[in-house]
């Protein structure tokens, strides 16, 4: 509503001309300023808003009437045709000129990069967070896990470490449940849910692994708890699991704590 009564009060001051309240308008006049609206605004710094914005803004607008006791439907009624074809015109304009249309891609992380987390100690075993920070950012890496859900239904019977044996370098194993590709519903019954062998390189990425999953089952070795635990100081987990919003900015904290510029992905 605040951007309707910003342009409202614009167009009044350099036009003179009175625009009604919208919850005061009849139809007619509803149709015509509603139109009006549509083509000539725009954000504070004069550029046109994206098309799926525009459209927001006239949801928005709809709904405030109906709290104000304005039953008018602007986006379903026939008197308001014209708005309606203005509305879509507009949209279909600035899709054209691909306003709003290409999304901001998060650059992926570089092996550059990735030693810089190590050397910063933003990755490794330094401290419970850093643990944290380090398994989240390898549970991406090497078992593709990206959506938030992925993450947050995480349990600790899904990994198996093995240590190293006759030679062999140590190994973990990711056990998938449900994901982004696989439900594990009717037709997909003839799937598998994804099982990753991971053989170490690097033995302070084991040891990493092997330390985090050894800290966060001291006080609860069921296979089935979650995976992600609130860190505490020093080397210590909590009980308490990590929330969705705050999975969901984990990889934005690894990246700013280690001087990263950008919003940045793991490169899988």
């Amino acid at each position: 509503m605040t951007t309707f009564q910003e342009w409202r009060k614009h167009r009044m001051k350099i036009t003179g001309a009175f625009i009604p309240d919208l919850v005061e308008m009849n139809d007619i006049e509803m149709n015509e300023w509603m139109t009006r609206f549509v083509l000539e605004a725009r954000r504070k710094d004069g550029a046109p808003y994206p098309p799926r914005s525009l459209y927001q803004l006239c949801v928005g607008l709809l709904r405030y009437n109906r709290e104000k006791g304005n039953d008018s439907n602007f986006l379903d009624e026939k008197i308001f045709m014209g708005f309606r074809r203005a509305l879509s015109a507009k949209m279909s304009e600035l899709t054209a000129q691909g306003i709003g249309t290409v999304k901001k891609q998060a650059e992926p992380v570089s092996e550059k990069e990735e030693k810089i987390l190590w050397e910063k100690n933003v990755l490794g075993n330094s401290t419970s967070k850093s643990l944290l920070y380090s398994v989240f950012f390898y549970n991406c890496k090497l078992f593709g896990l990206r959506g938030v859900d992925e993450h947050r239904n995480l349990s600790i019977g899904q990994f198996e470490l093995h240590d190293m044996n006759d030679g062999e370098r140590p190994y973990i194993v990711f056990r998938g449940r449900s994901s982004k590709t696989y439900k594990g519903g009717l037709n997909q019954r003839n799937v598998s849910p994804k099982t990753i062998k991971h053989i170490f390189t690097d033995m302070d990425l084991y040891n990493v692994y092997k330390e985090y999953m050894r800290l966060t089952t001291i006080n609860d070795d069921d296979p089935n708890g979650v995976f992600y635990r609130r860190a505490l100081e020093g080397k210590k987990f909590s009980k308490q699991c990590i929330g969705i919003n705050k999975l969901s900015t984990l990889m934005k904290s690894i990246c700013e704590e280690g001087g990263l510029e950008g919003v940045l992905a793991i490169r899988y």
